[in-house]
């Protein structure tokens, strides 16, 4: 009976620790300040569609909203990216960023300076070959301080503002593609809901894909997402595969959901429904300790059991025997 009053005593501890780990914490972010002139950009990106041999003309604009005086020089790199992660290289040269040598600045705004609290618009030219294969073309333009500049800074070292350019060159275009490999995790210990596909973009020029999730409770059917008139939306660049993930956690922490994906692509479109079961972990030790503490009990019942009837049995031999006095 003590080991009983100590299992108890454990469970309602372990309890008590996990329940406040779980909803107790809480998440503090670190406010990061990066200092020196904040320089903004407008747009941030651009697209455009070109035709063999064609000259255009476009612009975007620099804003200082520091408090200091920018120098800045013009810096026109590949744009491409790696993985299913869509991380961005702005190194790498292919069929693909051949618009980076296309593109040209006005002399008078190739570099200068931006002072605080002024806009200024910088022009540029893209000019297009005549012999260039139709398809995608990327590049960015990066807004890259004269002293980082002079003293031969990489633009993946130091913060540079960036314009990016997609460009699609007109002609034999293709867009297709694939969705493969719709995934909705069945078991969560908390939310959000979450769900994720992989994109396959093996055309010649980028296209965007689409992605909805939809959640309901299980039982009564009440809807408790909608994301339909809100997709998730991707561009994906030619010859890559990406992998893309959606999620919501405005939902219980402890319940049984019904979950659906939509995934679209040109040409492509595929819908995934799964159920999900939210058990946070804290409930699953409070199960698993219960269930602890009735085997114990049950295993204690039957010794007691045991013990009490072996206990009856020797009392009836004593008091049935007979004695010679």
């Amino acid at each position: 009976m003590k080991q009983l009053k100590k299992l108890k005593l454990l469970s309602f501890i372990f309890c008590f620790f996990s329940f406040n780990i779980f909803f107790g914490a809480n998440a503090f972010a670190e406010e990061v300040n990066t200092g020196g002139v904040k320089v903004q950009i407008s747009p941030n990106i651009q697209k455009m569609e070109l035709d063999p041999g064609a000259v255009y003309k476009n612009n975007f604009t620099i804003t200082n909203n520091g408090s200091t005086p920018f120098s800045y020089k013009l810096v026109v790199s590949p744009y491409s990216v790696e993985d299913t992660t869509y991380a961005p290289i702005y190194s790498v040269e292919n069929a693909y960023t051949q618009i980076t040598n296309w593109i040209s600045f006005d002399d008078k705004e190739f570099e200068g300076v931006v002072e605080p609290a002024i806009s200024k618009v910088i022009n540029y030219t893209v000019t297009v070959p005549d012999d260039v294969p139709s398809g995608g073309q990327y590049a960015v333009i990066f807004v890259q301080s004269k002293e980082a500049s002079e003293t031969g800074e990489s633009i993946q070292t130091i913060a540079s503002p960036g314009l990016v350019l997609v460009a699609r060159v007109n002609g034999d275009t293709r867009e297709t593609g694939e969705i493969k490999d719709l995934n909705i995790p069945t078991f969560l210990l908390n939310p959000p809901v979450s769900a994720s596909a992989t994109f396959v973009n093996d055309g010649n020029v980028d296209v965007e894909a689409k992605m909805t999730l939809k959640i309901e409770n299980y039982f009564s059917g009440e809807v408790i997402y909608d994301g339909t008139k809100e997709p998730l939306e991707k561009t994906l660049f030619p010859g890559t595969t990406r992998d893309l993930s959606i999620s919501w956690s405005n939902v219980p922490r402890l319940g049984i959901l019904k979950v659906t994906l939509s995934a679209e692509y040109p040409g492509d479109a595929a819908v995934k429904t799964r159920t999900v079961f939210i058990c946070p972990i804290w409930f699953i030790a409070l199960i698993v300790l219960f269930i602890i503490v009735i085997i114990i009990r049950a295993t204690a019942g039957r010794r007691e059991n045991r013990r009490t009837r072996a206990n009856s049995r020797e009392n009836d031999i004593h008091s049935s025997g007979k004695f010679n006095l």
